[in-house]
């Protein structure tokens, strides 16, 4: 009943409970001679040859932490040409000043990324004001903790898995905060392809997806970040390249963003275009010179051709249901499967599958598998 698979932080969470540092991308993780690089590369393969339509959905490691761009780029390059998305990139793309503090890497990522055209990422766009962090990198958010000095909420669970939450908020005087926003708008702007780095907010860590007007209005007028900058900390002007930008992004960009790149991304051939056979799954704006106020209430929205929003009115549910694949494989490895977890946890093998009452309307979004 899944859809695809997510690595957060390999090894990360192991070295947090031992109480030693994240490992970087070649130090053992603590199981044998297992590196983080083996283990995303290892993942990122198989996935790959199952033909699940999404590839693996990497959280790197070093979330967060100044200078931590030139780590990221050895995570790109590790993936060895394969295909694969970066999750919430702004995160990662950070140097560092002669004081340990923020600066943009935008540019050195963006160059990077561009030398491995199968990897689509997305961005993590941080808005001033609150945010809460909830996330399975303990490690990560444990350090994060340590700078904030915010109470943290954190539970761990079996192995290396840990679920963590941590309010933050990220103010325009702040240096910090000024340079993450600007990191952000920085490595969309700079970006050529908008179809492989689409608009998050890596809800609700950076901000909420109710903003998205926000950071379209942002995209598309130059003027309109250059007055987030005029009050914000000089740090997001002089440690970033975003004041330097002048590319405004046009709607046709705005669209591949945020409907056709993502829906590619996923595997999903039938939406986010108005192609022949697509869903007609249609949104329509009335244009207004306020770009965030026209995008932030449609006009209509239609999903498989039958208008469930207008005038700012829900008409009727739109019954999504659920996307799942389901990989051909080897049944007789059934029984070894459920032995081998039956020692390494005590939650049974079968809960680990969607039961019958969850698939209640379940589309399979088919793949190109390969059992060997």
């Amino acid at each position: 009943g899944g859809y695809a698979v997510k690595l957060v932080n390999p090894g990360g969470g192991i070295a947090w409970k031992a109480g030693q540092p994240a490992p970087g991308l070649d130090e053992p993780i603590g199981l044998g001679d297992l590196t983080q690089r083996r283990v995303i590369l290892a993942l990122v393969q198989l996935v790959n040859e199952m033909g699940l339509p999404h590839p693996v959905h990497l959280h790197a490691g070093r979330l967060g932490r100044p200078g931590n761009a030139a780590a990221f780029c050895d995570t790109i390059r590790a993936l060895d040409g394969q295909r694969a998305h970066l999750c919430h990139i702004q995160f990662y793309s950070y140097g560092q000043d002669e004081h340990g503090s923020f600066t943009s890497a935008a540019e050195q990522v963006v160059r990077c990324l561009q030398e491995v055209p199968q990897i689509t990422c997305d961005v993590g766009q941080v808005l001033f004001g609150n945010a809460l962090a909830i996330s399975f990198d303990t490690s990560g958010l444990s350090d994060l903790q340590k700078a904030t000095g915010k109470p943290w909420i954190s539970r761990q669970l079996e192995g290396e898995g840990g679920t963590n939450v941590l309010p933050l908020s990220y103010q325009a005087r702040d240096a910090s905060a000024a340079v993450q926003w600007a990191t952000g708008l920085e490595l969309l702007l700079r970006f050529p392809d908008p179809t492989r780095l689409f608009l998050t907010t890596d809800h609700p860590n950076g901000a909420p997806f109710t903003a998205y007007p926000q950071v379209i209005e942002w995209l598309m007028s130059q003027p309109a970040r250059q007055e987030v900058l005029k009050h914000s900390h000089l740090a997001g002007t002089h440690k970033t390249g975003l004041a330097g930008i002048q590319r405004e992004f046009n709607l046709g960009e705005i669209i591949s963003m945020t409907s056709w790149g993502p829906a590619k991304a996923l595997g999903l051939t039938d939406r986010g275009h108005l192609a022949p056979g697509a869903l007609a799954d249609l949104r329509c704006y009335r244009k207004q010179a306020n770009l965030c106020a026209m995008f932030n209430q449609p006009a209509w929205v239609m999903h498989r051709g039958r208008i469930v929003f207008k005038d700012g009115q829900f008409l009727s549910p739109d019954g999504s249901g659920l996307l799942v694949v389901r990989p051909a494989w080897d049944e007789s490895r059934r029984q070894r499967i459920h032995s081998n977890l039956a020692n390494l946890v005590s939650i049974p093998a079968n809960d680990y599958a969607l039961g019958a009452s969850g698939q209640r309307g379940a589309k399979e979004v088919p793949c190109t598998t390969r059992v060997s």
